[in-house]
């Protein structure tokens, strides 16, 4: 289980994501994944 934050979610959103970021990513399954309210709420409410 892996929990993504903020910072994970704002780098996704970017045109220009962090190929890093995308690397580390397509190494788990997206049933592994998991987002927490509290960074949803910091999405949904602040401009990028």
């Amino acid at each position: 289980m892996i929990l993504l934050d903020t910072v994970v979610l704002s780098e996704l959103r970017k045109h220009d994501t962090s190929p890093q970021v995308i690397r580390w990513l397509t190494g788990y399954q997206d049933t592994d994944l998991f987002l927490s309210v509290v960074s949803i709420g910091e999405i949904v409410m602040c401009p990028r």
